[in-house]
């Protein structure tokens, strides 16, 4: 099973989810890419502005849980020191990929730098669910 081939999870779809419809109403939250470099699937995530300590990254039954959360201060002063503009704001978003049940958190390989998250995530063996599979009797 791989990122890449249409993977269906309980009516999940993870290409419809990075390609198709957004997730947010604000189109700038978490723009996904995807790359594959023949063993492993590349994904870039981009996280203008968040720090590297601000980012949680899950797996649970095979879900790839990103998190972020941002505080941002902004400060405008006069020559004398008085603030004539300050904006404050702050937020936190999520998403959720399939990867498979069989990825484990020691197999994903991420780097965080000028705020674009890069992960790389090995391919599965798709399993043929048309093909027969024989049980041994004990």
């Amino acid at each position: 099973m791989s990122l890449f081939d249409l993977v269906r999870h309980d009516d999940f779809d993870l290409f419809d989810d990075v390609f198709g419809t957004p997730l947010y109403n604000e189109p700038s939250i978490m723009k996904t890419d995807m790359r594959d470099l023949g063993d492993a699937y590349e994904m870039e995530i981009e996280m203008p502005g968040v720090d590297k300590k601000d980012i949680k990254l899950s797996l649970y039954n095979g879900n790839l849980n990103v998190e972020a959360h941002y505080n941002h201060n902004k400060e405008e002063k006069d020559e004398h020191g008085n603030v004539v503009h300050q904006e404050r704001y702050s937020g936190h978003f999520a998403r959720s990929y399939f990867v498979g049940e069989d990825i484990k958190e020691n197999d994903i390989h991420v780097k965080f730098e000028n705020g674009l998250l890069t992960l790389q995530i090995p391919k599965q063996e798709r399993l043929d669910n048309n093909q027969v599979k024989y049980i041994e009797i004990q």
